[in-house]
C-alpha cells in the first residue's frame, strides 16, 4: 500500500530537515519531496534563495556573535545575488540563442 501525504511545513527551516524528520517519523523508505508552496516563479525564487542562505545564517545566527553574523551575512548575501546574477545571465543568453535559431 502507498501513502501520499502533502502539507505545508511553516516550522523547518531547510529541505534537508524537512526530509530527516519525515524520514525519522515514516522510516528510512519513505520517499519524500520538498517543493516550493506554489507554483508561481516567485515561489520558486523564494524555495531556491531560501536553500541556499539558510544553513549558513542560522549556522552564523547560533555561533558567530553579533558583529561577526552581520559581517557573515553580508559577504553570503553578495555570494548569492552573484549566482543569481549569473543564472539570469545564462538564461538571457539561452533565450538570445534560441531566438537568433528561429
Amino acid at each position: 500500500m502507498q501513502v501520499t501525504l502533502v502539507f505545508e511545513d511553516r516550522e523547518s527551516l531547510t529541505a534537508k530537515e524537512i526530509t530527516q524528520n519525515l524520514k525519522h517519523l515514516y522510516g528510512s523508505n519513505a520517499d519524500v519531496s520538498v517543493t516550493p508552496s506554489g507554483n508561481s516563479p516567485e515561489s520558486h525564487i523564494y524555495f531556491g534563495l531560501q536553500e541556499l542562505l539558510t544553513t549558513t545564517q542560522v549556522h552564523s545566527f547560533f555561533e558567530d556573535g553579533p558583529n561577526l553574523y552581520q559581517e557573515r551575512l553580508a559577504v553570503t548575501r553578495r555570494e548569492i545575488l552573484n549566482k543569481v546574477e549569473g543564472i539570469l545571465n545564462q538564461l538571457i543568453v539561452d533565450n538570445e540563442s534560441k531566438l537568433v535559431e528561429e
